[in-house]
Formats: C-alpha cells, sequence, structure tokens
C-alpha cells in the first residue's frame, strides 16, 4: 500500500519515526533521532551531524536528495510503465523527474531528519507497506524488512515460516540472511524485477506466471492437509465476528450489517457443502498471488511479499489470482462468472482431492467461492483491527457490500 493510502489510515509519521529508530539502534548499536517534517521541503538543510531525506508518497519511497540513480531501479520498475496504455507516457515521465537529483526536492511532498547521518545513505531506499517498513541497501545488496512499531507481531512471524519452507523446497523467494532476535526485523537477499502486469511482453508475462503458478504447486504438495470443513468454518466465523466486534472504527449500524452479512455467507457455505465432503484439502497459501508481487528481471524470477501468507483452502492462491480479489471493487461479478464458466484444466492441479473433475460442478465452484469470500473477509477484517488506525480501508465496507450482492 502507497503512503498516499497510508496516511489517511494510520499515524504514519509517528509510526515511521518509532519504526526506523527501533531498528537502528537494533542494526547499528547507535541511538537516533528522527523526525517527519510534513511540509514540502524546498530548501532541505540537515544539521551538520545529520542529514535530510526526501518523501514522495505516489512512488512510495523515502530517499536522499543526493541518491545514487541506481537505487530507483525497483522504483521505476514498478511505477514507470502503467498498465493502461494512455497514461504510461505521463507516468513515465512524473517518475524520471521525481527520482533525479535536479528536481526531486519539487516533487517531494513530505522530508524526514536523521541523526547522526547514515554511512553510505546515498545508496539506500526506505519504501513502506501495510505492517512493514524495507529499508533496501543497493551497496550492501541487502534488503531489511521491518515491522511497523504496534503492529502485532503475527504478520512478519508468519511471513518467516513460510518462506523458511519455500527456500527448503527451492522456491524462487529471495533468501533470509537473518532474523532479529526479536523477531521485530529480518535480513534477505536484495533482488529487484519488475512485476508481470509492467511488462511490454505479453508472452513474457504468461511464461513468469506459469513459472510462479507451478513454484506454488510445489509449496501447497509438501504443505497439503485435510481439517474438517465445518469445524473450519466454524474458527474462520469466529475470528470474524471477534475482529468484527473489536473494531472501535466500525460504527454500531455497520457491524450490525457486518454481522449479517457474515452469518448469511456461513449459512451460503454450510448450504452448499457436498454430500459427504466433511473433509476440506488445505495448504500453506502465499496469500497475495497476484502480478506485483510476482518480479521478474533479466535471467530471474521472484515471488515476494509473504505476509499474508497462512493455511487456506487449497485453490485460495490460485483464486486471488483469477479473481483479481485485490480489486475489491467488481469482486462478486467476476466470482460469479467464475462460478457460472468453471477454470480451465489448465490453471488447476488435478492431483489434489479438491481440484479435477469437482470444479467442473457449478455448485462445487459455488461452496469454493463463497468459502473464498469467507477467508478474505476475515484477512481484510484482521488487518484493519488495529487499535490507532484513525481509518478504515476503504476496501472493507466495499468487501462487505461485494459479499452482499453474491449472496
Amino acid at each position: 500500500m502507497r503512503l498516499s493510502l497510508l496516511l489517511p489510515r494510520e499515524p504514519f509519521p509517528v509510526i515511521f519515526e518509532q519504526t526506523l529508530s527501533r531498528f537502528l539502534w537494533s542494526w547499528t548499536g547507535k541511538a537516533y533521532e528522527i523526525h517527519w517534517r510534513p511540509k514540502r521541503p524546498w530548501s532541505p538543510s540537515p544539521c551538520r551531524s545529520g542529514e535530510f531525506w526526501l518523501v514522495n508518497i505516489y512512488l512510495n519511497t523515502i530517499f536522499m536528495p543526493g541518491a545514487d540513480q541506481a537505487i530507483f531501479a525497483p522504483v521505476k520498475q514498478e511505477f514507470s510503465r502503467s498498465p493502461v496504455w494512455w497514461r504510461r507516457w505521463p507516468q513515465r515521465l512524473y517518475v524520471d523527474m521525481a527520482t533525479s537529483p535536479r528536481t526531486a526536492k519539487w516533487l517531494a511532498h513530505a522530508g524526514v531528519s536523521l541523526t547522526p547521518a547514515l554511512p553510505r545513505a546515498e545508496l539506500m531506499l526506505i519504501v513502506a507497506g501495510n505492517h512493514k517498513i524495507r529499508l533496501l541497501d543497493y551497496g550492501e545488496k541487502t534488503v531489511y524488512a521491518i515491522r511497523k512499531s504496534g503492529f502485532p507481531a503475527k504478520f512478519l512471524e508468519r511471513e518467516i515460516e513460510v518462506r523458511r519452507q519455500a527456500e527448503e523446497l527451492g522456491l524462487p523467494v529471495p533468501r533470509i540472511k537473518t532474523v532479529a532476535g526479536d523477531g521485530a526485523w529480518l535480513s534477505e537477499e536484495y533482488v529487484s524485477g519488475a512485476p508481470i502486469n509492467r511488462l511490454q511482453n505479453p508472452a513474457q508475462a504468461r511464461a513468469a506466471f506459469a513459472e510462479a503458478h507451478q513454484a506454488l504447486k510445489v509449496l501447497h504438495r509438501h504443505t497439503w492437509r485435510e481439517v474438517n470443513t465445518n469445524l473450519y468454518v466454524d474458527h474462520l466465523a469466529t475470528e470474524a465476528h471477534t475482529h468484527i466486534e473489536a473494531n472501535a472504527l466500525i460504527p454500531p449500524g455497520s457491524k450490525g450489517l457486518f454481522f449479517q452479512t457474515l452469518d448469511s455467507l456461513v449459512a451460503r457455505i454450510k448450504a452448499l457443502l457436498p454430500a459427504g465432503g466433511d473433509r476440506l484439502p488445505t495448504v500453506l497459501a502465499h496469500g497475495d498471488f497476484q502480478p506485483a508481487n510476482i518480479l521478474v528481471d533479466a535471467d530471474r524470477l521472484w515471488l515476494i511479499d509473504w505476509e499474508y501468507s497462512g493455511r487456506r483452502q487449497e485453490a485460495y492462491d490460485i483464486l486471488t489470482f483469477m479473481l483479481k480479489s485485490r480489486m475489491t471493487r467488481g469482486l462478486s461479478g467476476r466470482l460469479q462468472r467464475l462460478i457460472a464458466r468453471g477454470i480451465p484444466d489448465a490453471w488447476l492441479w488435478p492431483d489434489f482431492s479438491g481440484y479435477g473433475n469437482g470444479w467442473q460442478d457449478s455448485r462445487r465452484r459455488s461452496f469454493h467461492g463463497s468459502l473464498f469470500l469467507l477467508e478474505e473477509l476475515v484477512l481484510r477484517l484482521e488487518e484493519n483491527n488495529i487499535p490507532f488506525f484513525v481509518q478504515l480501508d476503504k476496501g472493507l465496507n466495499i468487501l462487505r457490500q461485494e459479499i452482499s450482492y453474491c449472496l
């Protein structure tokens, strides 16, 4: 999630100051004084022993005014080519100007003062995210993923657990180098590549998806496990209910709508449960299998951002990709079309009992699609249940509406 979306949702400047100072103390053994400067930094003037960084909320980056241009490769690969053709030229121009030593300060939205100065800071780039802040050290070819101050540890813990399994299985994931003793941050190898939805060559994008898909199949095969379907659904329903009840940002009237949608969805799932289908195949899922998390460079592919990983129905990852579920609006229509038309055989791995011929039945597709909506609802409620949030993600209410449309 970009800074332009994080800033209305949470007190990010305070979170950033606390997160980075805690990390730098752990990493370097030195105390750092960090201050977020909300005004446009027309004339950054660092103190003698410190430095001033620029903040661009649209490129989601924090960097030194005279940064080495090599550090911007990940930014340019992600933002320079819009999927919408008419936006490509102006977007490329904006990215070039926003990262240029001559014009970056004029397009920056805020600044950060840091004292004392970090050695070789011109080779570093800071990127914000939902649950963590990443410091990309181009000079050391290392990335530091740091849990945001005050955020639950479970997201980073899940990522570490699943990525270690993925590494052991030979999946194309960045190698974890170290994990902090308190689990607050990890370091990993530096990788850079273009998301497959930003590639100019459609054939290259399709080939990259196929490779990533095959890699996930390996993880799913090795972590496959059957669970009791009713118990799994009841567990998800309880989690969702707890998150709704605890979230102070959901008004009482809206909570009633959420509870009503939840109860109706659970009833739909149980009504669609296949005869004798009391066993549900589950796997350790990536959790956010979408084009932006499949990176391609000259000769490598990487699966990144595993913070939403966890045990879910075995179709979860492929449904996330096919339904474009991170684009919440319109999800109900996409799901209804999938239920009506089915899933092409090429997308499935029929050696699992939940796939194969069962997916040729629309009732079975309705069951798995409805269960997917429940899993999505739990995930979105969980990530919005942070006590110091000042605003819910707009996507949460949209998701509830989309589920209602499906029902």
